[in-house]
């Protein structure tokens, strides 16, 4: 659902009555600053519900090292939607500000092994974000680098423009 705004014109008086004091009527400044207190909020709120600025076209393959570009750069914090594993598929996010790198980190059990997916992003531009190989962690022990780009699997990328940063 979008976010509405008032869209009539400003108001200006028609008949004054100042026998009528102000707190008992309405006059043209009231409703205008209604409008503008709506509209302000409205868009606020716009900002705050995010649009998407990247969808991944084949999440269910192995994602390799490369560049994506966003739809835009109008927002202050991306949120960045990912499977932690190509077949275990839970999802998972993790929000950045503009410009900030950051990891999508993954972590499963099965048969008393402990594993960890990694996978780093680096912004390139305001539109660009690089993602490069992915690496799994067993028991602390065993690290696989370059051939594990089924964890990790990044789906969305939403902007937000919060205000905060």
């Amino acid at each position: 659902m979008s976010v509405q705004t008032i869209t009539y014109s400003n108001k200006s008086n028609l008949n004054v009555n100042s026998q009528v004091p102000d707190i008992n009527k309405i006059n043209d400044t009231d409703m205008n600053e209604i409008k503008s207190v709506v509209n302000n909020n409205a868009d606020i709120l716009s900002g705050i519900q995010g649009t998407l600025l990247w969808t991944n076209s084949s999440p269910t393959n192995n994602f390799t090292p490369q560049t994506i570009t966003l739809s835009s750069s109008n927002y202050d914090m991306l949120e960045i939607y990912y499977y932690d594993w190509k077949t275990g598929k839970n999802c998972q996010s993790v929000r950045v500000p503009k410009g900030e790198q950051g990891l999508l980190l993954a972590m499963i059990q099965n048969n008393g092994n402990a594993y960890a997916g990694l996978r780093g992003y680096v912004p390139n531009s305001d539109t660009q974000l690089y993602f490069g190989s992915a690496i799994s962690i067993i028991n602390d022990s065993q690290i696989a680098v370059g051939d594990k780009n089924d964890w990790c699997i990044p789906l969305y990328i939403v902007g937000y423009k919060t205000g905060l940063f």
